[in-house]
């Protein structure tokens, strides 16, 4: 139970009264207060997911029972422990952020998700809809007031997909370099697009997913 404080005839919660900042210095990813998407982390998947989620937690000053995040977090010249640190201090942004990436370390293999798509074929919103076949996706503006098939307008384009964790990206133009990369977070249960997001990336980014795909869809597969 959580010791109350009485001051000035208000009842104040103990960690409210407890720092709730990061620690002074910070330096690293989460500069701003930003609910992420696939796109803002791409660089770091799949490896480096689980250092940037325990960074959310790191900044604070919380410590780790797993040794390899702890001598990592070690090194870092911005961080120290806090004995009193409780998960409390997390904001919303900061609790949506570390469910994300979590979801994404514990996403089921690209083969498995591959089958998830190809058996409910068709997930949308109330602005998108996609339809998938094992090498491409159809991306259409949909309005959901008007039926399951009419009110679409604008254009429709068929693009590859990547499958990464709970998402599914397609790259569409490049210019110099850098190709606009549209990301999708699916919910596999109700056929539902959660969150949409796009933008410029370098190719070099995409590079791995390529390969990726390109031996899931191997004719050995």
């Amino acid at each position: 139970m959580k010791k109350i404080f009485f001051l000035a005839g208000l009842v104040v919660p103990l960690g409210i009264l407890a720092a709730q900042t990061v620690l002074p210095g910070y330096q690293g990813f989460w500069d701003r207060d930003k609910r992420i998407t696939a796109l803002d982390i791409l660089e770091y998947y799949p490896d480096r997911l689980p250092y940037l989620r325990n960074e959310i937690y790191a900044r604070y000053g919380r410590s780790f029972v797993t040794r390899a995040y702890q001598d990592y977090f070690n090194q870092q010249g911005w961080y120290r422990i806090r004995s009193n640190y409780t998960d409390d201090w997390l904001s919303g942004t900061d609790k949506y952020n570390a469910e994300l990436l979590r979801a994404m370390e514990q996403a089921p293999p690209a083969a498995d998700t591959l089958e998830l798509l190809l058996r409910n074929i068709e997930y949308r919103s109330a602005s998108h809809l996609l339809t998938f076949n094992d090498r491409e996706v159809m991306e259409r503006d949909s309005n959901e007031g008007y039926g399951m098939y009419s009110g679409w307008g604008g254009t429709a384009s068929s693009r590859p997909y990547f499958i990464v964790g709970d998402w599914v990206l397609t790259a569409g133009s490049s210019y110099q370099g850098r190709v606009e990369v549209y990301a999708y977070r699916l919910n596999h249960t109700t056929k539902r697009i959660t969150t949409t997001a796009n933008a410029y990336m370098d190719e070099k980014v995409l590079e791995p997913l390529r390969q990726a795909r390109d031996r899931l869809l191997s004719p050995s597969r």
